[in-house]
């Protein structure tokens, strides 16, 4: 199912920023870890019928040309599963790029911690997070908001 948000007035609410600048780079391999930077802590809006969690990476190929990058949700320290991950493939290029990474979750009541986890596809496969490859840090950004 797809959404399509309209760019009316008064949609979005309780909208909350996360900027983390005690991170480092971050070297991804096929073990799956929580990616620094990614983790926010929500409660929504009373009336919220979607919550938008969005997040700003920055990547690049080191240490190898062919990068495969799975990406996945964790709510309260569990997996959201298949419709909450994304899988990025860049093959045989030298790359540096900014993920924009966005998930639209149901409303619900009270608090809750999400961050993303992620592993490559397979050896040869590594990148690196937070970096570009003039070796300069980015800071991960993440925004969550309230739809209602």
């Amino acid at each position: 199912m797809s959404y399509l948000l309209e760019n009316k007035s008064n949609v979005f609410f309780n909208t909350k920023l996360s900027l983390d600048t005690a991170i480092s780079a971050q070297s991804i391999s096929t073990t799956v870890v929580d990616i620094t930077g990614s983790e926010i802590k929500y409660t929504p809006h009373p009336q919220a019928t979607k919550v938008l969690y969005e997040c700003y990476l920055q990547s690049r190929y080191n240490p190898d040309a062919s990068n495969g990058l799975n990406i996945e949700l964790v709510e309260d320290g569990t997996g959201k599963g298949d419709n909450y991950s994304v899988m990025y493939t860049d093959v045989y290029v030298y790359y540096q790029t900014t993920r924009y990474i966005r998930f639209l979750l149901q409303a619900y009541n009270g608090s809750k911690t999400f961050k993303l986890r992620c592993r490559t596809n397979g050896t040869g496969n590594e990148q690196e997070l937070h970096k570009n490859s003039d070796n300069e840090l980015f800071y991960p950004i993440v925004i969550i908001s309230s739809i209602l």
